[in-house]
């Protein structure tokens, strides 16, 4: 069976940047690409959450105002995901991340729901005593990319798309995901050095950096039973959470380890909204990096995403290729004026916070 090239075929180009696709290639499992309506230009996908102020969760209650806030106004985000993550030092973060079909649609939402004015308000932020992060990228749809384990699993922005390709040709081997991006048919999309910036006061914008890659990798063991159940909990889920815990650990200084570029992640768990528990079966990976091919070396030169890597294939050959795990991810590398970053009260090294 032919395979699809994973670029929505509106916005395919004659290339100027060689492809690492090897020749007579053949992906050893099938992945499948997102497909978007061609008048569909860009979207909104928008963090919003609390960090508790010390070791420790935060109150129950601790998102209630944000929660009211997203069922007021219009247009409402086309989905939203409640989730949370612990960082290295112990805070939990909890979040709201949803998305919008376009950056208006966030900002008309913003104004008209009121939530502008309350995230503004002076006077909540000394009351307060947890932080408050919003974390919001816009991306042009050139500039991004989505792919699914299978046609049938659907996350996140591909929520917002027509449909699904059949099986894609650009995965499995290094410098796939730059294939995938239709910006990177025309551009190199080389990125910033990442380095500490000062950040003062109680609340801090942090400027949008070129070509910031931010890549968001989900994993859906919902409808896994049994021994397949066992076998993803026992070997590949904690070779995920190793691989997210030292790109957790990436920012802070160490002069015995290497170092990949990554301002921050987060390993989130889809939490219940009524039990606020991660009782749904899912997770994922929430990652900014300050270039593309830092994320590319980490993929291909670190042990701990080759323990990922090889987990799968172990997975993926020990279930014969049925396996009922669902895998995707997003990535996104962005323009300087296509990411906005705010944060209210929180300690440093929080998100794009320096430390």
């Amino acid at each position: 069976m032919a395979l699809e090239s994973a670029i929505c075929p509106h916005l395919q180009k004659q290339r100027t940047q060689e492809k690492s696709t090897p020749a007579n290639y053949e992906p050893g499992f099938p992945l499948f690409s997102a497909r978007f309506d061609p008048a569909m230009e860009e979207m909104a996908a928008v963090l919003i959450g609390a960090i508790a102020s010390q070791p420790g969760r935060l109150e129950y209650d601790a998102l209630e105002p944000v929660d009211k806030l997203l069922q007021q106004g219009s247009p409402r985000p086309h989905y939203a995901v409640l989730c949370s993550s612990e960082d290295p030092t112990g805070r939990e973060t909890r979040a709201w991340k949803a998305y919008w079909r376009r950056k208006e649609d966030y900002l008309s939402w913003s104004h008209s729901s009121g939530f502008d004015t309350w995230w503004k308000d002076e006077k909540r932020q000394m009351d307060d005593d947890q932080g408050w992060i919003l974390e919001a990228l816009f991306p042009t749809m050139d500039r991004f990319e989505a792919v699914f384990s299978s046609q049938d699993a659907r996350e996140g922005a591909s929520l917002m798309c027509q449909g699904m390709s059949d099986a894609i040709e650009e995965h499995g081997y290094w410098g796939s995901a730059r294939d995938r991006l239709p910006i990177g048919q025309v551009d190199a999309v080389r990125g910033e050095k990442c380095n500490a910036e000062t950040a003062k006061g109680s609340r801090v914008v942090v400027p949008g950096r070129k070509n910031l890659c931010v890549i968001h990798s989900g994993q859906d063991w919902s409808a896994v039973e049994g021994k397949e159940r066992s076998l993803y909990l026992d070997t590949l889920h904690p070779t995920l959470e190793a691989g997210m815990r030292f790109l957790s650990n990436d920012k802070y200084p160490d002069t015995t380890r290497e170092h990949f570029g990554c301002f921050d992640c987060r390993f989130m768990s889809h939490l219940d909204p009524e039990t606020l528990e991660p009782s749904l079966s899912k997770t994922f990976g929430l990652c900014y990096f300050d270039d593309l091919a830092n994320l590319e070396r980490w993929s291909k030169e670190h042990k701990t995403h080759l323990n990922i890597f090889n987990g799968f294939f172990k997975y993926a050959t020990d279930t014969q290729g049925k396996g009922n795990l669902s895998l995707w991810h997003e990535v996104t590398v962005l323009e300087k004026d296509q990411q906005y970053f705010e944060y209210v009260n929180c300690p440093a090294g929080t998100g794009m916070l320096p430390l």
